[in-house]
């Protein structure tokens, strides 16, 4: 839905003589669509935390018949034990 958005936007600026508005568009997209994940990753360990931003414009949240949106996102965010390939390293202690 943004890109069509941002397609639509880009048009109407050309269409009045302004070119280079890819920052102006960037910037309201940015301001309208962009969310911030969290991921707090705790080692199994010594049980060290290690946090890491990341910038998102959309969730894929698995949606239940007769659920609402706040026990979706709640399972999104669900603790999960990484297991085998999926270890994260961790500096204080060297394990995996």
């Amino acid at each position: 839905m943004h890109e069509k958005f941002i397609s639509n936007t880009k048009y109407e600026l050309e269409k009045k003589g302004i070119k280079g508005g890819e920052p102006i568009i960037d910037s309201l997209v940015s301001d309208l669509f962009r969310g911030e994940i969290l991921n707090t990753f705790t080692c199994v360990t010594c049980e060290r935390q290690t946090k890491k931003k990341e910038h998102c414009f959309n969730l894929s949240l698995d949606v239940e018949k007769n659920c609402s949106l706040r026990h979706c996102i709640e399972r999104y965010s669900i603790k999960e034990l990484l297991n085998k390939q999926d270890k994260f390293y961790c500096e204080t202690c060297n394990a995996k």
